[in-house]
């Protein structure tokens, strides 16, 4: 054990104690205690640097060791935070709704946890789409998303992968039945929504889908990959354009399959294995109903560009082509070395 006092070599130094605090008098100057004992172990990290450059070393008031060898301790690896995400929001009531509630909602929360021995990066990514013919959409959309957040967050902090992944489908079963709840409730503002949810762990993004919000991934050279799947009868995708050239919503077919409908819901589940650079993207109807899936890949693919840049750009572009519906779309893309998490 170190001793606790330290000894003026070099200067004659006479201690005193004032008002309770020990003081070293040196030079003419009174320096507490405290100060003088933390100088003379800095002093003594100076004048071994030399000993110490690489290595960490536990260093000694001077008198407690002459010859000046001291213990040594290897420096312990550190584990590095992994590249974090790149992560665009974009939201707009459309044109034809701007004065009526939005019905779409979207929540996102991304970062890094404790994985086994090393850290991992995390998100959660969700966008609800909200209807109601008493323009009460947008409290599905909100309370399906916030009941699914409930289950899902605390989760992410420490639960294991398979948990996480059982849970996500759960969390879409259990927003099931709390609009469903609430339409029993209120029968008069009967209201459903539309949900997909992403959840990241590592490098394996899992996608839970009910309704007609859809989730895409968009790698280089393969383009742009539609993940779930729409559920309306006699649906047909895309667009339809017009004499004209201007682009319009397709007809969607009736949706048959969403929150709310029923007390117990089927949820579609997906998994897919995320590379280096690859994006992903959540979208309700109000963008891909406007814009066309190529069009959609020409603007992920623009080089330079932010995911966030990129949600206002999709979502600038879905208003040039009239703006229908309400539009919402999170953007995400993985770091370099995300396949390797």
């Amino acid at each position: 054990m170190y001793e606790q006092e330290l000894r003026a070599a070099e200067r004659p130094a006479e201690q005193m104690a004032t008002g309770g605090m020990h003081h070293v008098a040196a030079g003419g100057a009174s320096v507490p205690m405290e100060i003088a004992r933390a100088a003379g172990a800095v002093g003594a990290v100076a004048r071994h640097a030399s000993l110490a450059r690489g290595q960490l070393r536990l260093v000694p008031f001077p008198d407690d060791n002459e010859d000046g060898i001291f213990p040594e301790m290897e420096l312990a690896q550190i584990q590095e935070k992994p590249a974090g995400l790149e992560v665009g929001v974009g939201l707009h009531s459309g044109f034809h709704r701007k004065d009526a509630p939005n019905e779409d909602a979207l929540f996102e929360i991304h970062g890094t946890r404790t994985a086994g021995e090393g850290l991992q990066q995390i998100g959660l990514f969700v966008v609800a789409d909200g209807m109601g013919s008493a323009g009460v959409g947008h409290e599905a959309s909100r309370l399906a998303i916030s009941t699914l957040c409930a289950v899902m967050v605390p989760a992410m902090v420490d639960g294991t992968e398979s948990v996480c992944t059982d849970l996500l489908k759960e969390s879409v079963l259990g927003a099931n039945l709390a609009v469903y709840q609430r339409n029993r409730e209120l029968p008069e503002r009967k209201t459903g929504a539309s949900i997909t949810a992403a959840l990241l762990l590592g490098s394996i993004v899992s996608i839970a889908s009910v309704g007609n919000s859809r989730a895409y991934v968009y790698r280089q050279r393969q383009g742009l990959l539609q993940v779930t799947q729409d559920h309306t009868t006699a649906a047909i995708g895309g667009l339809a354009v017009s004499a004209q050239g201007k682009h319009t919503a397709a007809r969607q077919g009736i949706l048959e399959r969403y929150l709310g409908r029923q007390a117990l819901v089927e949820v579609d589940l997906f998994t897919v294995n995320m590379q280096a650079g690859d994006i992903l993207m959540l979208c309700s109807r109000g963008l891909w109903g406007m814009v066309c899936d190529a069009e959609l890949a020409h603007i992920l693919a623009t080089p330079g560009q932010h995911p966030t840049q990129l949600s206002g750009t999709l979502v600038q572009r879905a208003l040039n082509y009239g703006g229908v519906e309400n539009i919402s779309v999170i953007v995400v893309r993985c770091p370099a070395g995300q396949d390797e998490q």
